[in-house]
This record gives C-alpha cells, sequence and structure tokens, in this order.
C-alpha cells in the first residue's frame, strides 16, 4: 500500500502564531478550527474525527505497552 496524499475540506490555518509547535496544541487549534467552521453551519458530526472507541482502543494499546516494557514480558491485545 502507498501513501496517498490528504486534501482538506477547507484551508488549514496557519499555526506559526502558536505558543508552541506541540502535537497536543497543534491538534487542539486544528480541532477548534474546523469545530468552529462547522457548527454554525448546522453541522453536529465531524466525519474525520476520532470516537471514544477508537480512544479507548489506542489507550488499551497504550497499557498493554507499558505493562509489557515493566514486566519484561509480551502482552496479548
Amino acid at each position: 500500500m502507498a501513501w496517498e496524499p490528504i486534501r482538506p475540506k477547507n484551508n488549514l490555518p496557519v499555526v506559526e502564531g502558536l505558543p508552541n509547535q506541540g502535537p497536543f496544541t497543534v491538534g487542539s487549534y486544528y480541532l477548534a478550527q474546523t469545530l468552529a467552521m462547522s457548527l454554525p453551519m448546522g453541522e453536529t458530526l465531524l466525519d474525520d474525527a476520532a470516537s471514544f472507541y477508537d480512544g479507548l482502543v489506542v489507550q488499551r494499546a497504550l497499557d498493554a505497552a507499558r505493562r509489557a516494557h515493566a514486566e519484561k514480558v509480551w502482552e496479548n491485545l
């Protein structure tokens, strides 16, 4: 499978003015911009947003990785 470029629906805002360029700051900024553009148009769902389930699965994988590292054993997911 090859990488494919993504094409955003809207022009992405410039992030140079943010206090830092960390992933949480930049991601939160993009989320806020998307919400600010979507909510006034009556959209209530963001198609590209992660769900609670997505976050739960990622958190379980991170927890398993931490346990495996601490206990020096393989973890089943």
